[in-house]
């Protein structure tokens, strides 16, 4: 029998999962001071520049995972086909061509 996984919070995870990730630390510390005036309160200004970055990242990954969804759908009927392998096939040998003609 095994035991349940201990109760941790998604956003918990998440921070831990961000301050790792030193690309990403990287990446604020260079965007962020380009958009942050001194003479104004620091903290509503990092809330509203954080809270635009996970909007758009959010919208962003939404995006591409709704067209790779729905490109997935009209693909699968031609990947069952076989017109994709047939087009891949025929690039492949082009680039080939291309490839022996040139040298």
């Amino acid at each position: 029998m095994t035991k349940p996984l201990p109760c941790i919070n998604t956003q918990q995870r998440a921070a831990k999962t961000i301050s790792k990730v030193q690309q990403t630390l990287v990446f604020f510390t260079a965007l962020f001071p380009q958009f942050i005036q001194a003479e104004q309160p620091l903290l509503p200004q990092f809330f509203i520049l954080t809270a635009t970055s996970l909007t758009n990242a959010f919208i962003f990954t939404f995006a591409y995972a709704l067209a790779g969804y729905n490109f997935k759908n009209k693909l699968l009927p031609m990947l069952n086909s076989g017109l994709v392998s047939k087009i891949t096939a025929s690039l492949f040998l082009c680039f080939a061509t291309v490839l022996a003609v040139t040298k």
